[in-house]
């Protein structure tokens, strides 16, 4: 028996291919775009909810540890000046170990240094000199007032300290300490002026030189920060000498850095 092709089955009206053929079924479109978004708001809802209880926590604690971590390395220095007043240095310790600043000298001039252990390869240091003449003799490690010489260089007056001349024989070279007191730098809201202590490696000579290598203590003239205050603030450190450190910068990078009274 010959079979028609379904195209002539359809277009003569056979009742039976014409019920046979499919009918697609409309899809309900805003059921599903209902259901798609009740499903997104679940989906934010666990999301935000797993984020509360967990990762919030988390951040929370780590936050909380960071500033207790930054407390515990916060110290409050009373130095008492040459008047019996009193003056308040904040400042970052360096962390090393957990003694904080201790004052290690208390003669005419008074030395805090804030890491006691041995292993600690590096600390700050601030030392408080009621006047110049005795801050010289400190640096110069003199009982005697060091006769002081100003020299300009690149534009720039240095007043020496001292100077001493190198040994090649023996490998050493020569170094220098001076007083650099313009331009002043601020540091945070006071202004500083700075120590600089120098060598000129593989070079005897004393003199200072643009390849001298550089380490720059901070310092700070009282009589400039407030009324009726005298004396100097140096700070500085151990651990890096001539390694070109920069105390100054130092403090300004410092998150709490201040001085009152």
């Amino acid at each position: 028996m010959d079979e028609k092709p379904i195209s002539e089955l359809i277009a003569s009206g056979d009742p039976k291919m014409v019920s046979e053929t499919p009918i697609p079924k409309k899809q309900n479109k805003p059921f599903i775009i209902v259901v798609s978004i009740l499903l997104f708001l679940i989906a934010c809802v666990a999301g935000y909810y797993v984020y509360t209880q967990y990762f919030a926590n988390e951040e929370e604690e780590i936050e909380q540890e960071q500033e207790e971590e930054q407390k515990e390395n916060l110290d409050d220095i009373e130095v008492v000046l040459s008047d019996n007043s009193k003056i308040y240095i904040k400042m970052e310790n360096s962390g090393c170990d957990d003694t904080g600043f201790v004052k290690v000298q208390d003669t005419e001039y008074s030395i805090w240094e804030d890491n006691q252990n041995s292993f600690c390869s590096s600390s700050y240091i601030i030392g408080y000199f009621p006047s110049k003449d005795i801050m010289s003799k400190y640096y110069a490690s003199s009982t005697e007032v060091p006769t002081l010489q100003k020299e300009t260089i690149n534009e720039i007056e240095y007043e020496f300290i001292s100077k001493v001349e190198g040994i090649q024989d023996q490998g050493s070279w020569g170094i220098g300490l001076a007083y650099k007191w313009e331009p002043e730098i601020t540091v945070k809201e006071y202004k500083a002026s700075s120590l600089v202590s120098y060598y000129n490696p593989s070079d005897t000579s004393s003199d200072l030189k643009e390849n001298s290598l550089f380490t720059t203590y901070c310092l700070f003239d009282l009589s400039k920060l407030f009324d009726e205050a005298e004396g100097y603030l140096v700070f500085s450190g151990v651990g890096d000498v001539y390694s070109d450190v920069d105390y100054c910068s130092s403090l300004n990078e410092m998150e709490t850095f201040s001085i009152t009274k």
